[in-house]
């Protein structure tokens, strides 16, 4: 009978150690990048059902009438020419991941100079109650940096990831909203005219 009890004492202590292993190694594996992105934007980088690529170009003043098309970074307007959907996109999860991991960015490189640099693309995270967060990318000639807002950190291994996750990902996406806008829809259809006799 005492046997029994120790077994069951040993079983839940090793529970408890295994428990708070995990937690100690997620801590420690995405601290500073929990940090960076701030818990919201990270929890929306985890798991919003939503996720678009978007492309832009940059303007100085506002375009009226296309509010829902811009976003403002560092005082220019940010206009969205493209917008594809990568919710259901191959290896999502792995770049989700990617994002929250402090091994994947360079922290210690100064940014200097290409802080200033605007971005042409980003992923948005979107949930169902309209929360979302822009994680655009900036590409240098031999760099890129990723942030939000006024945030920028340099892209370590993740870079590399990202470009093979796009080039993968993108033309599927394209190919698609190419189909989409070939294929007519049947409730907008404009009917027959009438044959005179």
């Amino acid at each position: 009978m005492n046997q029994g009890k120790i077994i069951v004492g040993i079983a839940i202590l090793l529970g408890i150690s295994a428990g708070l292993a995990g937690y100690w190694w997620n801590y420690r594996v995405g601290h500073r990048a929990m940090q960076f992105w701030g818990q919201e934007n990270a929890r929306l980088i985890r798991l919003a059902p939503k996720v678009e690529l978007l492309r832009f170009v940059i303007t100085a003043p506002a375009l009226p009438n296309n509010a829902d098309k811009q976003l403002t970074l560092s005082g220019y307007n940010l206009v969205v020419t493209e917008s594809h959907d990568l919710s259901q996109a191959r290896g999502l999860i792995h770049l989700r991941n990617a994002l929250l991991s402090d091994d994947q960015f360079q922290w210690e490189q100064p940014l200097g100079e290409k802080a200033q640099h605007l971005p042409r693309f980003g992923l948005r995270f979107s949930d169902a109650d309209g929360k979302s967060v822009l994680v655009f990318i900036v590409e240098l000639p031999s760099e890129k940096l990723a942030g939000y807002d006024e945030k920028r950190v340099l892209l370590g291994p993740l870079a590399k990831s990202l470009e093979q996750f796009l080039a993968r990902e993108l033309p599927r996406a394209e190919q698609e909203a190419a189909t989409k806008q070939a294929t007519p829809n049947p409730n907008t259809a404009q009917p027959a005219p009438a044959k005179s006799e």
